[in-house]
C-alpha cells in the first residue's frame, strides 16, 4: 500500500511540476508567483493525503489547464508547439478518464470555452487543427484500450465467468445510494433503519429486487435506476432538501479553497473571458457531488479549479491594481 500511495503521490507532483513551471513563466510579478506555486503546493499535499484514484480528478487538470491559459496569453512563435500540447493534452486525459472516470473532463470543457470563444490571438484554422488533434489522440487511446478489453472479454467468455463483461461505466449504482445522504427512514431495505449512503445499501435493495442480477451489470444498473425515480416521485421535496445540501456543503468548500480570492474578486473587476472557464470547471466539478454524495473524496477536481481560479484573480488584482497603482504613485 506504501509503493502505491508513493505512485499517486507521483502524479501530484508531477501536475505540481507542471502547473508551478506554467504559473512561474507566465505571472510577472514575484508575488503572484510564490503565492501561486505555494498555494498549489498546499493543494497537492492535501490531494496527495487523499490518496487512491480519486487524486487524478485535481492532477489531471493540474498539469494541463496552467499551460492552457499560458498558450492562450502567449501564443508560441511556431504553431507546431500548439499542436504538440494539445496532442499530449489529449493522451494525459484520455489516460486519466480511463483510471477515474471524467478526471479529464472539466480539463475539456475549459478547453472548448478558452480555445473557442476567447483565443483571440489564434485563427479559426488553427483552432480547428487543435481539436482535431485532441480529438484524435484521444481516440487513438480509447481504441488502444478498447482493444485490449476485448481481448480480455474474450478469454473470460471462454472460461464461463461469472463477471459482467459490458464494461459500462456504473451511475445509478451511485445515485441511488446518495438518496440517503440526509437522514431519512424511506428505506425499504431490510436490515437497515434508513436509506443508508452505502454501496452495500444499494447492493442489497437490486438484490432484494433480483436476486440473481449480476453486480454492476445493465440491469442491475437499470432497477437501480427505476428505484432512484421512484424515490424522487415518492418523496419530491426531501430529495430537493438533499440537492440544496449538498451544494451548501460544495460551496463551504469553494469558500475554503478561494479564501482571500472571493474577497479580492469583490473589489477587482473583470471580463467574463476571465471568470468563465474557472467557473465552468468548478460548476463541472460539483455535479459529482449533487450526484453522489459531497465527500472530499470526489471533489478533488472541485478544490484544484478553486485554488487555481484565486491564484489568477489573485496575480490579476496584483498587476492590474496593486502593481499599478504602486508604479503611478512612484511615477509622481
Amino acid at each position: 500500500e506504501i509503493v502505491i500511495q508513493l505512485v499517486y503521490s507521483g502524479f501530484v507532483f508531477l501536475g505540481l511540476l507542471s502547473a508551478s513551471i506554467a504559473i512561474w513563466l507566465q505571472f510577472k510579478s514575484l508575488l503572484a508567483k510564490l503565492i501561486g506555486v505555494i498555494g498549489l503546493s498546499a493543494l497537492s499535499l492535501i490531494i496527495a493525503g487523499i490518496g487512491d484514484y480519486y487524486i487524478f480528478a485535481g492532477a489531471i487538470p493540474m498539469a494541463i489547464v496552467p499551460w492552457l491559459i499560458y498558450m492562450i496569453k502567449k501564443p508560441p512563435r511556431n504553431v507546431k508547439y500548439l499542436y504538440l500540447f494539445f496532442f499530449l493534452a489529449g493522451i494525459i486525459v484520455s489516460l486519466g478518464h480511463l483510471i477515474r472516470s471524467h478526471s479529464g473532463t472539466g480539463v475539456l470543457i475549459f478547453i472548448l470555452i478558452s480555445l473557442v470563444f476567447f483565443a483571440n490571438s489564434y485563427s479559426f484554422k488553427q483552432k480547428t487543427i487543435s481539436i482535431l488533434i485532441l480529438t484524435l489522440s484521444m481516440a487513438t487511446v480509447f481504441n488502444w484500450f478498447n482493444a485490449i478489453v476485448d481481448q480480455r472479454n474474450e478469454y473470460l467468455s471462454s472460461v464461463e465467468t461469472n463477471y459482467d463483461l459490458s464494461g459500462d461505466r456504473v451511475m445509478w449504482h451511485n445515485i441511488y445510494y446518495s438518496l440517503g445522504y440526509l437522514n431519512n427512514n424511506y428505506g425499504q431495505v431490510e436490515g437497515y433503519e434508513s436509506h443508508e449512503a452505502s454501496d452495500s445499501y444499494s447492493v442489497k435493495r437490486a438484490f432484494e429486487i433480483n436476486p440473481d442480477v449480476k453486480i454492476l451489470s445493465r440491469e442491475y444498473e437499470d432497477i437501480l435506476r427505476k428505484e432512484t425515480f421512484s424515490f424522487i416521485k415518492a418523496h419530491k421535496l426531501f430529495f430537493l432538501e438533499s440537492i440544496v445540501a449538498k451544494i451548501g456543503v460544495m460551496l463551504s468548500y469553494i469558500l475554503v479553497f478561494m479564501n482571500i480570492g472571493i474577497v479580492i474578486f469583490v473589489y477587482y473587476k473583470t471580463n467574463l473571458e476571465f471568470h468563465l472557464p474557472f467557473l465552468s470547471g468548478i460548476i463541472f466539478n460539483m455535479i459529482f457531488g449533487v450526484l453522489t454524495t459531497p465527500q472530499y473524496l470526489y471533489l478533488t477536481g472541485l478544490f484544484f479549479f478553486s485554488v487555481l481560479y484565486s491564484i489568477y484573480i489573485i496575480d490579476s488584482a496584483i498587476f492590474n491594481g496593486f502593481e499599478k497603482k504602486y508604479n503611478k504613485s512612484k511615477s509622481i
